[in-house]
């Protein structure tokens, strides 16, 4: 069992490194309004992630597709909250910096 909650952590921080690093704003706000806390059927979770996938790359759709067909979504929305926490942090982070450049002149 401990092996495979190391897989699992392991698994949820390699997806969320591979959103943050493919997602752009839209993705995130198409995946925080159609898909978290959505109660959708398998099909219907399955088409909008596809949609998502479209504009990413090959590797990246691959790796997401796997964790769909294993019916992992559950590690897979937890990535996403946790890439999204982090992204949100990100851009704050950003603002505060330019607000202090900006003061700062």
């Amino acid at each position: 069992m401990g092996d495979n909650v190391l897989n699992e952590d392991f698994l949820i921080e390699m997806l969320e490194s591979l959103i943050l690093s493919e997602f752009k704003e839209k993705d995130y706000t198409i995946f925080d309004q159609q898909i978290l806390g959505v109660e959708l059927t398998e099909t219907e979770f399955e088409e909008t992630v596809a949609r998502i996938l479209k504009s990413k790359s090959q590797s990246f759709g691959k790796k997401i597709r796997r964790i769909v067909q294993d019916k992992r979504r559950d590690l897979l929305e937890l990535a996403f909250k946790r890439a999204q926490k982090r992204y949100k942090s990100q851009k704050t982070l950003r603002f505060l910096m330019f607000e202090q450049n900006e003061v700062g002149e």
